[in-house]
């Protein structure tokens, strides 16, 4: 199991992308807080798993991401999703199309708000369901 634990509250993408409108175009943008929260999230990566993020998995995947808000405001579990997936591209796998198996849970804690991304290989676990059996 791959685990990085991004310390603060998730983001969402709507606080990491912006859009500017150039007459009929309308260009997407990541916002600085973007840049800075997946900088941030690779960092950790890179530096728990150097060896992985210099040559990411090709493999399927099964991931688990659990995030901790700091308050109970409303807030919905699928944007903040991606800006974690995105943040491990080409260091922890090399696509997220790789991941075939997502699950997700939404937690409050106020001491200590952060983001839990776990994952496994698809062919380690079925490996190990074989054993059981």
């Amino acid at each position: 199991m791959i685990q990085v634990i991004v310390p603060g509250n998730p983001r969402s993408d709507n606080h990491l992308y912006n859009h500017r409108a150039f007459g009929k175009r309308v260009i997407r943008y990541m916002t600085k807080v973007g840049k800075d929260y997946k900088k941030l999230a690779a960092s950790i990566a890179k530096e728990k798993y150097p060896l992985l993020s210099e040559h990411p998995t090709d493999k399927e995947l099964f991931v688990r991401i659990e995030v901790y808000f700091g308050d109970k405001r409303k807030r919905d579990i699928q944007g903040h999703l991606k800006a974690l997936i995105d943040s491990f591209e080409g260091l922890l796998y090399e696509n997220d199309t790789q991941i075939i198996e997502l699950h997700a849970k939404k937690h409050y804690d106020k001491e200590n708000p952060r983001s839990e991304f776990s994952m496994w290989r698809m062919d380690e676990i079925n490996n190990t369901i074989g054993e059981l059996k």
